[in-house]
């Protein structure tokens, strides 16, 4: 008989509001990225003027959108680890249903992307010849629906090509590192072994993002030691404050910088990531034992954000590149700034409410269909005669903080 499945890995609500807050990072970032260059090009000097520039300058830092990544990698080796402990599946079940929940929310959002650059839609190329050139470099080629659907079930897994969506980057190392994460919890009985087996995926992707997969992963194996932090009275505040400074460190990204002194050695390969790898990993510490920092990412603005944040991550870059630009285009001969900003405003909040709107069936059929097919796998492999059980032992739910 197949395998059973116990449930999934326990939903932890703080955890969920951290996602869904790197999601509208990402969105932040994107944004000013997109829309910042009239109101931040005012100097200092300027008085009152100025105000917005420097506003805008250190929302910029504030929502890093390669630290959003790093937060994003890092909660999927948590989550991952978690799922692996305590699901019954069989490996081969636990990839079917990893790849997918991630390749039916890619191809509806890569499908919403086609059909804009099919109809047209797209005003990037314009909008980004009035306010910089971040806008004008997605979707100047021809569509095509099978290149499109190739790139959403194949190509952006085994190569991160993201020619509908500049975000589909991220999707290979998510699944290559969820991979390596279940592999290792199928076949490491011990928590020893577990360890070194994510010791060496570290040290083998050292400079990499693979690396945040087994650190979120031994994040889930020693949450309860790694919460005995909370002894430690401000200690665990004190790394949040730490984490969100060096997730503030610039990267290569284009826009405005706010000059802000960072006193740190650099890295020989990418600084900026391994920074901002570093405050990521931080920063879940901190949250991971700070009762002050959970309750408000407990909240519920905090976990509806989380609830939507795949679906939001996935669909803003075609929403800025289509109506945020046709707002730039229509709107920049009353003046760049009030163009800016109302284009923004509105941009923003339609973002995040179709995210809302859409997430139930973007995000909804994939889990649904996600468990149906993992456990199909199971049942098959069964009636066939090929058994793969799970080489691991069953390990309890994580401690309630």
């Amino acid at each position: 008989m197949a395998a059973t499945e116990r449930g999934d890995a326990g939903r932890v609500d703080y955890l969920d509001g951290l996602r869904g807050v790197a999601a509208l990072a990402v969105l932040i970032g994107h944004s000013w990225l997109m829309f910042s260059q009239p109101i931040s090009s005012y100097h200092v000097t300027d008085g009152v003027a100025a105000l917005p520039a420097v506003l805008l300058k250190i929302i910029g830092h504030v929502s890093n959108s390669n630290s959003a990544v790093c937060i994003f990698f890092l909660l999927s080796g948590y989550v991952m680890a978690d799922f692996g402990q305590g699901t019954l599946l069989s490996f081969p079940a636990q990839m079917v249903r990893r790849y997918i929940r991630l390749a039916i929310p890619i191809l509806m959002t890569s499908s919403f992307a086609y059909l804009l650059l099919r109809f047209g839609l797209f005003r990037n190329a314009e909008a980004g010849r009035l306010f910089g050139e971040w806008a004008g470099q997605w979707y100047q080629f021809a569509p095509s629906g099978p290149s499109m659907v190739y790139e959403a079930l194949v190509g952006t897994f085994s190569s991160g090509s993201n020619a509908y969506n500049p975000n589909l980057w991220t999707m290979h190392p998510e699944l290559l590192g969820s991979f390596y994460v279940l592999l290792i919890n199928a076949v490491a009985a011990s928590r020893r072994w577990r360890m070194t087996l994510y010791a060496c995926l570290i040290a083998y992707y050292l400079f990499d993002y693979l690396p945040l997969f087994a650190v979120g992963a031994l994040l889930r194996e020693y949450e309860i030691e790694v919460r005995q932090l909370d002894r430690f009275p401000g200690a665990p505040i004190t790394l949040c404050i730490i984490g969100l400074y060096l997730c503030t460190f610039p990267d290569a990204t284009l826009g405005p910088k706010l000059q802000i002194v960072y006193p740190l050695p650099e890295f020989n390969l990418d600084n900026a990531r391994n920074w901002h790898s570093i405050g990521a990993t931080l920063l879940l510490i901190g949250v991971l034992t700070s009762r002050a920092a959970q309750r408000p990412l407990a909240s519920s603005p905090a976990k509806m954000l989380g609830r939507i944040s795949f679906t939001l991550y996935l669909i803003h870059v075609p929403i800025l590149c289509s109506l945020g630009s046709w707002l730039i285009v229509a709107l920049a001969p009353y003046g760049y700034t009030p163009a800016a900003a109302f284009g923004l405003f509105v941009t923003f909040f339609t973002c995040l409410v179709l995210s809302t709107l859409l997430s139930p069936l973007v995000d909804g059929s994939a889990v649904s269909m996600s468990r149906k097919l993992g456990r199909r796998v199971d049942e098959l492999m069964a009636d066939d005669k090929v058994p793969f059980e799970r080489l691991s032992s069953q390990y309890p739910p994580p401690v309630a903080p």
